[in-house]
């Protein structure tokens, strides 16, 4: 028998939210709590790929226990509870019971047996203090990576020793010079998405794993044997005193307007000295939006993926933007951030 405060589930559940479900694995449905018999307790959710390992007081037997619990019935279970509710969590027979005043759940025992350990054995890595400011940098380029069933090069961001965090699918890239020293590693995708920006976490690592911890949060994520790409050549591509500058939130809402109107799949706009545009011939969609431009070089002609050109902007923190052209593509940087560079493609002329 164990009770644990719904407050302590809750911030589990917050904490495994963005684990991706292991269709191979159907054990891995279940969320692993274990008791030492010393009113603590340890909750252990897991895709292979990404653990999240969570410790928290609790009433329980002076006897270490292990239970599996359907996460879907437990999130389901805690929803229907008051905000100072307590969970008892015992078996009987063969079921598994949760029990909260007068409201009582209950599924078949699951073996534990054959739950995967928690890999934190073995830690060799040099401790990084990783503040939240880089964690925000990292969940940024995060959102310039290429999304695909199979994972790429452009499927993770990097970190390097020397500070810089990368992102980048191909097209577009996103890299962030800071002045932390960094462990050198590739991150994925579902990692960057569990990390919360406003934390600042502990990074260690053993052969296979590394690992964020925030308080009593530990989360764990699979290393990747791919090589990671080569930034360094774009890093002096651009002449930051020749550009021109806009507006990220200009150049958001035309992308949305032109979504919202568009036929095609792929629309393409355009930035023309002070004005945006897309136009459709085939369904006569004409889309133009006056702006204020500047800068040291005009622009007549630059086309870009309006869907990409939106994600991108939408990702950065930036209110103005300059581009420095280089051949047909633009190297971005802030005059809010010296520490910002970024890549976007598409076709320049002027």
């Amino acid at each position: 028998m164990i009770k644990i405060s719904l407050k302590n589930i809750l911030l589990f559940l917050q904490a495994e939210a963005s684990i991706k479900a292991n269709e191979l694995y159907p054990l891995l449905e279940f969320i692993r709590i274990e008791t030492t018999g010393q009113q603590e307790c340890t909750i252990v959710r897991s895709s292979m790929n990404a653990w999240v390992f969570f410790k928290c007081a609790c009433e329980t037997e002076a006897i270490p226990n292990v239970f599996l619990i359907s996460d879907r019935i437990l999130k389901g279970f805690a929803a229907q509870l008051s905000p100072d509710a307590d969970i008892l969590i015992y078996t009987k027979g063969a079921q598994i019971y949760l029990k909260s005043g007068k409201q009582e759940i209950k599924h078949q025992v699951m073996d534990s047996i054959d739950f995967p350990k928690f890999p934190d054995k073995n830690i060799t890595g040099v401790r990084t203090e990783i503040p939240a400011a880089v964690i925000k940098s990292i969940k940024i380029a995060m959102a310039y990576t290429k999304q695909l069933q199979y994972s790429t090069a452009f499927s993770f961001v990097a970190l390097a020793p020397n500070g810089d965090v990368f992102g980048s699918n191909g097209d577009f890239i996103y890299l962030k010079s800071t002045t932390v020293a960094l462990p050198n590693v590739l991150i994925d995708q579902e990692a960057a998405a569990i990390l919360d920006s406003e934390k600042d976490y502990r990074y260690m690592d053993n052969e296979s794993y590394y690992f964020f911890i925030c308080g009593n949060v530990t989360f764990g994520f699979i290393k990747t044997e791919m090589n990671r790409i080569d930034y360094s050549p774009f890093k002096s591509a651009g002449d930051p005193e020749k550009y021109f500058l806009v507006k990220t939130d200009d150049i958001i809402k035309f992308c949305s307007l032109c979504l919202a109107a568009a036929k095609e799949l792929a629309p393409i706009g355009k930035i023309s000295d002070n004005l945006l545009s897309y136009f459709d011939s085939s369904f006569n969609i004409d889309v133009k939006v006056d702006i204020e431009t500047g800068g040291t070089i005009p622009v007549k002609d630059y086309k870009f993926s309006v869907q990409y050109m939106r994600k991108m902007m939408a990702a950065l923190p930036y209110k103005i933007i300059h581009f420095s052209p280089v051949g047909e593509n633009l190297i971005a940087y802030s005059p809010e951030d010296p520490n910002y560079i970024g890549v976007f493609s598409g076709t320049f002329k002027n």
